[in-house]
C-alpha cells in the first residue's frame, strides 16, 4: 500500500505497464532526478508492483530495466489510516495532474467525447457487491479496446473509476448540533 503512496509511483507504474525501463529512462520521462526516480523504483520493487525484466547494453555499461504487471491489486490496511489517506492523495493528485493536462491540450470534438462523472449513490450490502462487479467488468472490457503502440491511431486516455463509501452527510439534530 505505502509503495503506491506517492503521485510519481502512479506514474511509473503506469510507464513500467506499458515497456520495460530503466531507473534513467524513467527519470528522463518523469523529469525527475536519477537518485529520486531510483528511491521510488525501489519502493515499487519492495512493495511487489515492479520487478526486473532483463537489461540492455548503453554506452560500454549495462542499464537494469524493470517492468509492471497489468493488474496490480492493493490490500488496504485498515489498521493503518495515514498510509490509505496518502494514497488516495496520490492517486487525487496524479488525477488533477491529468486533468490539467488536458485542459491545456483540448483539441475540437474532446468535450463530446470525454466522460466525466462525480456521483454519490446509496447502496444496500448485496448491491454493492453487484456494483464492485460491474465496475471490475466494465474496466476489463475497456482496456481490452487498448490499442497496441504500433497502431498509429491509438491516443492515450485516462480511465478511472472509483467505488468506496463516504461518509453519511452530517445532518442537524433538533438541538442544533451535527450529527451523522
Amino acid at each position: 500500500m505505502r509503495a503506491v503512496a506517492h503521485p510519481t509511483r502512479i506514474r511509473m507504474l503506469e510507464l513500467l505497464r506499458q515497456e520495460p525501463l530503466s531507473a534513467s529512462e524513467l527519470a528522463r520521462r518523469l523529469e525527475i532526478r536519477f537518485g529520486s526516480a531510483r528511491f521510488h523504483l525501489q519502493q515499487l520493487i519492495r512493495g511487489g508492483m515492479a520487478h526486473a525484466a532483463g537489461e540492455r547494453r548503453v554506452r560500454g555499461g549495462r542499464e537494469l530495466l524493470f517492468s509492471a504487471p497489468q493488474d496490480v491489486w492493493v490490500d488496504l490496511d485498515p489498521a493503518d489510516p495515514g498510509t490509505i489517506a496518502a494514497m488516495h492523495a496520490a492517486y487525487v493528485a496524479e488525477l488533477g495532474r491529468r486533468l490539467q493536462e488536458a485542459a491545456r491540450d483540448q483539441r475540437p470534438g474532446d468535450s463530446a467525447l470525454d466522460v466525466i462523472a462525480l456521483r454519490q449513490i446509496r447502496l444496500v450490502p448485496r448491491d454493492r457487491i453487484e456494483a464492485e462487479r460491474i465496475a471490475e467488468e466494465a474496466l476489463q472490457r475497456i482496456r481490452a479496446l487498448n490499442a497496441a503502440p504500433e497502431d498509429g491511431d491509438g491516443e492515450p486516455v485516462t480511465l478511472g473509476l472509483f467505488l468506496f463509501r463516504t461518509p453519511r452527510p452530517a445532518r442537524p439534530s433538533r438541538d442544533g448540533a451535527s450529527t451523522r
